[in-house]
């Protein structure tokens, strides 16, 4: 997302700061501009996500590889991360993506392969 202000905008509001948010590749006047566009984005992130977390059980389960019982333990790990909350809750969901996929042997590169042109859940799993 990019936001350009106007010549005029800029010059009405020079009393404000400058505003530069790292890592965002956000500049703007004024802290309500700032948290507008970074409550925004981070509302899109989780909507993209969500929907592909959604695209991935759905691709689980049509893993012909997977028993049933593996399918629903790899969704319920899927699943997981969508309510995760904060880093250590993260950190285990990933951990426990990453012991499912050891055990699967080779089927684990089936399993790879369907979900990581997801890019959030990919991203979310360290995957690819």
């Amino acid at each position: 997302m990019l936001i350009i202000f106007s010549k005029e905008e800029i010059l009405n509001n020079m009393s404000n700061k400058l505003n530069i948010k790292e890592n965002s590749g956000i500049i703007s006047l004024g802290d309500s501009a700032i948290n507008m566009v970074i409550n925004n984005s981070s509302k899109e992130a989780t909507d993209i996500f969500f929907t592909q977390v959604i695209e991935a059980i759905n691709r689980i389960n049509s893993i012909n590889e997977l028993t049933q019982e593996q399918k629903d333990y790899l969704v319920s790990i899927v699943n997981e991360a969508k309510t995760v909350e904060g880093e250590n809750e993260k950190i285990s969901c990933k951990n426990s993506f990453e012991s499912f996929m050891k055990g699967l042997g080779k089927t684990s590169e089936k399993v790879l392969s369907v979900l990581a042109d997801l890019f959030a859940v990919a991203n979310f799993f360290g995957i690819g």
